[in-house]
């Protein structure tokens, strides 16, 4: 759910997010300001999911929505510059770096 707290007396949502990773994102929900992108993970599956929150954060415009086919996800971080998203699971004992520098199509980079 997207929520807009401009007003904190009286929030209101202004999105529901329903795409793949959006249902079981943990640890991984993460922004990064300078690009404007909100990126999500799915708990022990393959799912990335790739917003742009850079004109309108209340409505966050989906970009990508797949499968990452060999890295699974839990938590996640952003490089600084934000051109890449760590996606990683303690539970495979793994950090994947996917190259966002094209956000609508990011590949797992080794």
């Amino acid at each position: 759910m997207v929520v807009d707290i401009t007003d904190p007396v009286h929030p209101r949502q202004t999105a529901f997010l329903t795409s793949l990773a959006m249902g079981n994102p943990w640890e991984s929900l993460r922004v990064n300001q300078a690009r404007g992108l909100l990126v999500a993970d799915s708990t022990g599956k393959q799912y990335l999911d790739v917003y742009d929150v850079s004109q309108d954060c209340a409505h966050p415009r989906l970009l990508f929505s797949g499968n990452m086919p060999t890295a699974i996800g839990h938590e996640g971080a952003f490089s600084p510059d934000g051109t890449v998203y760590y996606m990683s699971c303690l539970c495979a004992s793994g950090i994947w770096p996917i190259d966002l520098t094209n956000p609508a199509k990011p590949t797992v980079a080794w």
